[in-house]
């Protein structure tokens, strides 16, 4: 893909004062691309998105309770309580055009907030980008949650690499495996209220070797959007956003933004 951006001059600097948006001296660049990490994942998943992206981007990444800068607190596990508390802190930052992205779970809760802000006659994100992501209803439970300690962290470490084994202390462990627990007890018994197709043309990338989400598995979208999906396949399993694919995953996005900044002229 070629990719490229025009570039907005008399940008202005604002601070996002939300609390699941936590992202201080955010430049007001004309795009906004809120990103949703996959279970276990915080702020950090999206860190070299911001050196790798357009100077007229903003990466704002989703942040939520019980990880990372926000550790000490529980985590939730209803995605409708997810879901309203993201857009009551979402409304003040979507007057300017802006995007989604999100990973596995972070796939499915932003496509939920998507569809929430569609109920809400608000403006709707473009685009879209769902990523190593299934509907809900056709989702593998194998209730993981409900795992020892240790064989949670076997199962989330070989299925999906979010804990390296021997990689991190056991105090480490033992203050994560709460959010890892709550973020797969979230994924595996998710409650959909509004059954809605959104109205919208969502982007579904996926990994050609991803057991968990695999691209056989991405027909189900086309139910879920009136618009027909645009797959991108690219190499890896499950996590491939942060393996060999991850520049391909970035250059990818960057042109989605781009196209959406010439139909807008921003």
């Amino acid at each position: 893909m070629d990719c490229g951006s025009e570039t907005t001059e008399g940008e202005a600097e604002q601070i996002l004062s939300s609390r699941f948006f936590n992202v201080p001296n955010v430049n007001d660049k004309g795009f906004r691309l809120f990103c949703f990490p996959y279970a276990g994942g915080g702020a950090s998943v999206f860190a070299e998105w911001r050196s790798m992206m357009n100077a007229e981007v903003d990466i704002i990444p989703l942040e939520l309770p019980g990880r990372e800068n926000r550790i000490s607190e529980p985590s939730m596990t209803q995605m409708p309580d997810i879901v309203d508390a993201i857009v009551e802190e979402l409304k003040p930052y979507i007057g300017k055009p802006f995007g989604f992205f999100g990973h596995s779970l972070g796939g499915l809760l932003c496509f939920e907030v998507a569809r929430k802000l569609q109920s809400l006659g608000l403006p709707l994100p473009e685009p879209i980008v769902i990523s190593g992501s299934v509907p809900s209803q056709y989702r593998k439970s194998e209730g993981l949650h409900r795992l020892p300690d240790n064989e949670l962290l076997e199962a989330l470490s070989n299925r999906f690499g979010i804990v390296p084994r021997g990689g991190w202390s056991e105090d480490l462990q033992k203050a994560l495996i709460p959010t890892l627990r709550a973020d797969m007890q979230l994924s595996e018994s998710v409650e959909i209220l509004d059954h809605s197709p959104l109205n919208e043309r969502i982007h579904l990338f996926v990994g050609r070797d991803d057991e968990w989400a695999p691209p056989e598995s991405m027909k189900h979208w086309r139910e879920m959007t009136t618009k027909l999906p645009v797959i991108e396949l690219f190499e890896g399993d499950h996590m491939f956003i942060r393996g060999e694919a991850k520049n391909d995953v970035i250059q990818c996005v960057k042109q989605l933004i781009s196209e959406r900044r010439e139909e807008t002229h921003i």
